[in-house]
């Protein structure tokens, strides 16, 4: 279920404000500010990152004193989407809700409350989300964004793992904009519902050839990889790593693809797939995700040696994680197997001692005993 969220996370934050293409030069400050974050949207990262950070100190610069409450509440809108854009979700909210606050009235009073809740999803609050959600929609039934936000909400009951919720905000879509039964995002939305509710079949139908990107193409694979199509799902996992190296699914790709030569106990070829991950991964949680399963592959493998060895370099690499919880525990699973009770029964204490908060702690408590007996 963790890496199949995952699916979800990476498509949560796709719809914003749209502000013109760049055109000719313009002397309204405020209008020169949207083209110009138009245009820093397209860059590359670092270059991206630098004109955002301009334009947030370009519009700091400007006075808000002679400006009308709508022309406020504009300025706070871009400020919030500038902070939006470099990731700082807490920064934007606070500008989204001066704009809803100055605007309350105004044109953009609908696009302030919008663009506030998608500031509390991507800062991971996603309940906080939901109930504003219920009430934007309620307080702006003939908003243009409606149909937008009913998607967005659906998003996020998926993320909760409320899928009837889900059901029931992607059924209003479909009735209420029928225009976008045949958009990419809803479409994507029913597939992972599909998928959620045991379907893999049906999601597989509902992605079809026609919808593209990361998101969809690791959807495919765990659509695949449930049903036992190995290589198809190899495959589409290797199409995230391949053709959406930028892709935060990129990293679950990579540990998805070892994943299918452990279940499919190639333990050597999972062991050395697993390596490549933890080398090449940019999150530091699948690359101690790796490490571990590396580990986990080379005991499989009868390389005993090799995995202790490797158990206790996750053990010491990545402290006070669950990671190192889980390898603790499994340095005294490996010892138990071979009839070591003595040595096991260190290991498990060091569970006990070392990770206590963890889950594994009771089960390292247990085996403490069966090893006594």
């Amino acid at each position: 279920m963790r890496r199949t969220l995952e699916v979800t996370a990476a498509l949560s934050f796709a719809l914003w404000l749209v502000t013109p293409a760049s055109a000719e030069p313009t002397a309204d400050p405020l209008e020169a500010v949207g083209l110009r974050l138009s245009d820093a949207r397209r860059l590359a990262s670092e270059e991206r990152v630098a004109a955002l950070q301009s334009l947030a100190t370009d519009l700091d610069a400007l006075s808000e004193d002679d400006l009308s409450d709508e022309r406020r509440s504009a300025a706070q809108l871009l400020a919030g989407e500038i902070q939006f854009q470099l990731g700082a979700p807490s920064k934007a909210l606070e500008h989204y809700r001066r704009a809803e606050k100055s605007g309350k009235k105004g044109a953009f009073a609908d696009d302030a409350g919008f663009a506030a809740i998608r500031s509390l999803e991507l800062d991971g609050r996603d309940e906080e989300a939901a109930r504003e959600w219920k009430e934007w929609l309620g307080d702006h039934e003939d908003s243009p964004l409606l149909s937008e936000a009913l998607l967005a909400a659906a998003w996020n009951a998926i993320r909760r793992d409320s899928l009837s919720v889900a059901t029931e905000f992607l059924g209003r879509v479909n009735s209420e904009a029928p225009w976008m039964r045949e958009d990419a995002r809803v479409l994507l939305a029913g597939a992972t519902l599909a998928f959620l509710d045991g379907r893999s079949d049906a999601a597989l139908a509902v992605l079809g050839d026609r919808v593209r990107g990361a998101e969809a193409a690791y959807l495919r694979g765990l659509c695949h990889e449930r049903s036992g199509e190995m290589l198809p799902a190899a495959a589409s996992f290797q199409e995230v790593i391949e053709r959406y190296p930028e892709s935060a699914l990129r990293d679950p790709a990579m540990l998805a693809k070892a994943d299918i030569f452990l279940n499919s106990r190639a333990h050597r070829s999972a062991a050395e797939e697993y390596a490549r991950v933890a080398e090449t991964a940019r999150r530091d949680d699948i690359r101690a995700e790796a490490e571990l399963r590396a580990a986990a592959s080379l005991y499989f493998d009868d390389d005993v040696d090799a995995a202790v060895a490797l158990f206790r370099q996750v053990v010491t690499s990545h402290p006070a994680t669950s990671v190192a919880a889980r390898a603790q525990f499994l340095l005294g699973e490996v010892h138990y197997s071979q009839g070591l009770f003595d040595e096991a029964i260190l290991e498990f204490n060091r569970v006990l001692s070392n990770h206590f908060e963890h889950d594994v702690a009771a089960r390292a408590q247990y085996r403490v005993g069966r090893a006594l007996d």
